[in-house]
């Protein structure tokens, strides 16, 4: 923890604004439970109108596994409602003679599961339904206005149907199964597709929607204050960061609602992606998990819980249980320890709008 050499974060960073890299970013780097290094940095977005604060929120995207889902699952591993190495069975609504898939926690939570990539069910499965013969979303599913038909709010002006949900659910299940175990390659095909698995998991175990439980049984033990499924219903959006400019279903800036467009269609909130939240609060969840389930003089989870998901799962799979671990190649320094774990995000695409938002949670031990 040199002063010095933390210093040349900022000149790293600027450099990355000149080169329109980014319009802005945060950096904290928080070392034996104390933070000691906090800065923010420039604008939301190029026209540089709202500069970023430490109270500026984001669409997390893939985070979402590791900061909500997996303090769920491991909630629900201590409390012996689930048990990672069983089996699932699920039946496609589709299927006239039901078809049946078998779903692992273990293999699903590392990306792995051989299900299809979640890209390839949306463009394939799911966009084909959105789409009418010339091209424009589907009356029936979409709504300019917000009613109890069309209660999610997919853009500025889009709200979908409720049953859409049931639709990426139906899709999630038929995916044809591909007949090569990923996880047998250090370089799996990354997919999503598990992570709906448990989100449905979920929502059974404990007949309540997602947010509901995320909010009851993960949030509010950290006293998470920005930390929002859906974020619009609290706060406005000069809070939070924009993402991109939707040209691929939307046509509108994204700003306030999830990017990812299956957990939009799924309605906000799904286990790969849908919350939002702010550098703090991040390192709140984060540091608990460093201290292997406590922080602030509390116990949130067993001793040990935390290790066993964050160590290799399999293998020949550097990932833990949703965690990312080192490899090389990868996105962690080569001089990294090997306990090393995190999960980095994605929202957004820069060539479709300037304004996209990456990060990177990273955990030594």
């Amino acid at each position: 923890m040199n002063s010095q050499v933390l210093q040349t974060i900022d000149d790293i960073v600027e450099e990355a604004i000149d080169e329109a890299s980014m319009p802005g970013c945060q950096v904290l780097v928080a070392r034996k439970g104390k933070v000691v290094f906090d800065r923010s940095y420039r604008y939301h977005t190029y026209a540089k109108r709202r500069p970023i604060t430490p109270g500026t929120m984001y669409d997390i995207a893939s985070p979402t596994k590791v900061v909500g889902t997996l303090q769920a699952l491991m909630y629900l591993t201590e409390t012996k409602h689930i048990n990672i190495k069983k089996s699932f069975l699920f039946i496609s609504p589709r299927s006239k003679a039901p078809q049946q898939r078998s779903f692992t926690d273990s293999a699903d939570s590392v990306h792995s599961s051989s299900s299809s990539r979640t890209t390839r069910i949306f463009r394939g499965e799911i966009k084909k339904y959105l789409l009418d013969a010339d091209g424009r979303l589907r009356k029936e599913l979409f709504s300019a206005h917000s009613s109890l038909t069309y209660p999610h709010q997919l853009a500025s002006d889009l709200y979908r149907a409720t049953w859409l949900k049931e639709l990426v659910w139906d899709c999630c299940v038929s995916a044809t199964l591909r007949n090569k175990s990923w996880f047998r390659s250090y370089y799996c095909q990354y997919s999503c597709v598990g992570f709906y698995f448990l989100h449905h998991l979920t929502e059974k175990l404990f007949a309540q929607p997602l947010n509901n439980f995320f909010r009851n049984n993960v949030l509010s033990s950290f006293r998470a204050v920005y930390t929002n499924v859906p974020p619009l219903q609290k706060f406005t959006k000069a809070r939070i960061a924009p993402t991109e400019v939707d040209n691929f279903f939307r046509n509108d800036p994204i700003q306030g609602v999830v990017h990812d467009p299956m957990a939009a269609l799924y309605g906000g909130v799904a286990d790969n992606a849908g919350l939002f939240s702010n550098v703090n609060d991040l390192v709140v969840v984060l540091q608990m998990n460093l201290q292997d389930g406590y922080y602030g003089d509390k116990r949130y989870l067993q001793k040990g819980v935390v290790q066993s998901f964050a160590k290799k799962s399999f293998k020949d799979n550097r990932r833990g249980l949703s965690w990312d671990k080192q490899n090389v190649p990868s996105n962690a320094s080569v001089y990294a320890s090997e306990d090393i774990y995190g999960h980095s995000g994605f929202t957004g695409d820069r060539r479709l709008g300037r304004s996209s938002v990456r990060l990177d949670l990273c955990l030594l031990v």
